[in-house]
């Protein structure tokens, strides 16, 4: 039987073999793995280095790019955060910078980068309450739906299309309730009640009743229906 050898570690009570002890200098694999990890990380904080991304940039536009854009993730470097959040700089943009980061948005979707078109997109309507009908045809070219703030304040007839497809399309059924939630208008309130009413055939396919898709835009949709006088949200917002 082979004779194992003690750890060199201070404190280690595990023993090697002669063969794990001429590859490791006389440590246990723990042991050694512990060290060679705390010798990375006194590497790492000797040479790490800070990068300024925003450095020399004032552009509000070019500031929430670069604030979107995926960073090349090396422990070396050490970005530095820009000294506002990235709602501030939303909130802040003009009319006209706001139009250019939807331009920018819709070449990211046109490139294929749908997830960051959408944060674009969310982020214009939530800090900069923009309406995005000029771009909603083209989400629904591409069949996007969700999320259903895009759709926000959407117009007559967008909202129209929405309402003849969600009684064809199965498989985006659920996305397109909720986009007309938020879309809001007294028409959708109207055909909300209705649905309520009379359950639509494809009513039983849903998880829950379709009324029940009310409460992801309930803001405008509850200050609507106490004027027109319906009851198409029943749960305390």
């Amino acid at each position: 039987m082979t004779e194992r050898l003690p750890c060199r570690s201070e404190g280690c009570s595990a023993t090697i073999l002669p063969a794990t002890a001429a590859k490791t200098g006389g440590y246990c694999m723990p042991c050694k793995q512990e060290m060679e990890r705390a010798e990375r990380q006194r590497y790492i904080e000797q040479n790490r280095r800070d990068i300024d991304l925003y450095e020399g940039i004032t552009d509000p536009v070019g500031i929430l790019k670069i604030m979107h854009a995926p960073l090349k993730r090396d422990p070396l470097i050490r970005y530095i955060p820009y000294p506002l959040k990235r709602e501030e700089v939303y909130s802040a943009l003009s009319p006209g910078e706001a139009d250019r980061l939807l331009t920018f948005a819709l070449d990211l979707l046109e490139a294929g980068d749908e997830d960051t078109c959408q944060e674009i997109l969310v982020s214009l309507v939530c800090y900069q309450n923009k309406p995005l009908e000029s771009c909603i045809p083209t989400l629904m070219e591409r069949g996007i739906y969700y999320p259903g703030i895009l759709f926000k304040d959407a117009s007559a007839r967008s909202r129209d299309e929405l309402l003849q497809q969600v009684e064809q399309d199965k498989d985006n059924r659920n996305h397109l309730l909720l986009a007309l939630a938020w879309i809001g208008d007294d028409q959708v309130v109207h055909q909300f009640h209705e649905w309520r009413t009379v359950p639509p055939s494809w009513a039983e396919e849903l998880y829950v009743p379709p009324e029940a898709y009310a409460h992801e835009g309930a803001g405008s949709l509850r200050r609507k229906e106490v004027s027109a006088g319906y009851s198409i949200m029943t749960a305390t917002l």
